[in-house]
């Protein structure tokens, strides 16, 4: 079955009816498809921003159940204003092999392009939908440098208490005794010399202390809690350790007076094994620490003793790291990064056979990782340009006849109705009822033959241009979205002896 969807959100003077949308959807239809059954579905007064629409919900039913082998659209827009649901529900149909088709867009995932351009849009809304949870972490910034509760992991040794800050309904921590004696003696344990977690970990249960939730101690459980600034009494000494490791620390000096606690923001994302914390952020709480600043300050020294911290951040290196091969021995090339005498950095690009396995001599010339990236940055282009370009634009002949065939089906539409009415009215005798029958077989032939001239003159002339602005969003690509998208568009880079590099492309 064919689905047919139109959505109209709020009637204007200048927009495209359900009817107009449906007629162009019809026009898409294939000559061989005309037996084939079809079936409307139809929102009014529904926005796009949303896919909570009967029609719309009705019809993706229909497609989950098998029923559904081709959806058409007015526009692509019909379907959703967002990119994010818009390509979820693309592949809701691709999972269904349902195909898809915008009359008013040159958008056809039955064809090559089109199946392109669902993975390159669906490249493009990853990293949108990215953008969208740093907005939301961003409107949560402002409360957390205030020092407000938000939520999380349960912290062992405190419950919580409603509480104001600033006018701002909020909760704190209170400490439950037990627990927090608990925490005391793990601390003072491990701080002595040659103690280690499992040591720990023995004497708790060797000592019947268990955590009051009834749950069992682990390693894990204990490191967490040793490392946790929550507890900790917070002093000049602790904004040093933490000013040390580069974190951003939203209080003043001046308030660190040994009495509050502390919370560390950032631990998910972050990588403890880094030297540099600049990611994350510390703030002084409401909640007075427990543990003295010189005994957590001692824990976390011997906790990082035996680690192999690095100095440096790691590096981006190339967006297309694992694209280029060696074609003489066929091995990928790595990206190298070296200091140069005046202190800046250059990329280039080498063998992992000459550097790694010693079994080629690699490529003759240094290949710079900028000048490979700036050449295919241009291929790219070129080749997303060629793609948005593929489909000309309908010139105004054909626009203007395909118009009047519109005009020519309302006005049969129209017609119709009115028999319509008259018919229910009852007022018809039966020798009446003959003849409006006679005549709605004629206006219902006389539509075919209109249909079948509008598919006609949009099967000859030129599609339209498709709106996705596939190259626009390549030119302000980052880093990310150029790795991305490079890993749809291309196989490999295959690099000659000579240094002549040649994109194998997967389309």
């Amino acid at each position: 079955m064919i689905a047919f969807y139109a959505r109209q959100s709020v009637e204007r003077e200048n927009s495209v009816s359900i009817e107009t949308q449906l007629d162009f959807c019809k026009s898409m239809m294939k000559p061989n498809e005309r037996g084939e059954k079809t079936r409307e579905y139809i929102d009014e007064g529904c926005s796009g921003g949303n896919t909570n629409r009967e029609g719309f919900l009705k019809m993706m039913r229909d497609i989950e159940h098998g029923k559904i082998k081709k959806v058409i659209v007015y526009k692509l827009d019909r379907i959703s204003r967002s990119l994010n649901d818009f390509v979820g529900i693309l592949q809701t149909f691709k999972d269904h092999h349902v195909e898809f088709i915008s009359s008013q867009e040159s958008f056809d995932t039955s064809s090559i392009y089109g199946d392109l351009i669902l993975k390159i849009l669906i490249v493009f809304a990853e990293f949108e939908r990215t953008s969208i949870i740093n907005r939301v972490r961003d409107a949560y910034a402002k409360r957390t440098d205030m020092g407000l509760y938000m939520g999380g992991r349960h912290q062992y040794g405190f419950t919580l208490q409603e509480t104001k800050q600033n006018g701002i309904k909020t909760k704190m921590y209170l400490p439950v005794q037990e627990a927090i004696e608990h925490i005391k003696y793990i601390f003072e344990m491990y701080a002595q010399e040659q103690v280690s977690l499992r040591q720990v970990l023995a004497n708790l249960v060797a000592n019947g202390i268990k955590p009051l939730e009834g749950k069992a101690w682990t390693t894990a459980k204990l490191s967490t809690l040793l490392k946790n600034p929550v507890y900790v009494k917070a002093d000049s000494e602790i904004y040093d350790y933490f000013d040390r490791h580069h974190v951003r620390i939203v209080n003043e000096i001046k308030e660190f007076d040994g009495t509050k606690a502390v919370q560390l923001y950032g631990r998910t994302t972050h990588n403890p094994a880094l030297a540099d914390w600049s990611d994350m952020k510390l703030v002084l709480m409401r909640h007075d620490g427990v543990i003295p600043a010189d005994l957590w300050l001692k824990c976390q020294h011997k906790i990082e003793k035996n680690k192999q911290i690095g100095n440096s951040l790691s590096n981006q290196t190339s967006w297309l790291a694992g694209k280029l091969i060696c074609a003489k021995c066929g091995h990928t090339m790595t990206t190298i990064k070296s200091q140069r005498s005046d202190g800046s950095y250059r990329r280039y690009f080498n063998c992992t056979g000459q550097s790694h396995k010693k079994t080629c001599t690699g490529v003759k010339g240094t290949i710079y990782a900028q000048d490979m990236e700036k050449m295919v940055d241009d291929c790219i282009a070129e080749k997303l340009e060629t793609i948005g370009n593929s489909k000309k634009t309908v010139t105004k002949t054909n626009s203007a006849e395909l118009n009047a065939l519109r005009l020519q089906i309302k006005e049969i539409e129209k017609q119709e109705k009115t028999l319509g009415d008259q018919l229910l009215d009852g007022s018809f005798g039966d020798a009446l009822i003959q003849i409006a029958n006679k005549k709605a077989e004629e206006l219902r032939r006389q539509k075919q033959v209109i249909l079948d001239k509008m598919s006609h003159a949009k099967e000859q002339s030129p599609e339209i241009k498709m709106t996705v602005n596939l190259l626009k969003k390549w030119r302000t690509a980052r880093f990310e979205e150029k790795k991305a998208v490079a890993n749809v568009l291309i196989k490999c880079i295959v690099l000659y002896e000579d240094g002549t590099p040649e994109v194998i492309w997967n389309f």
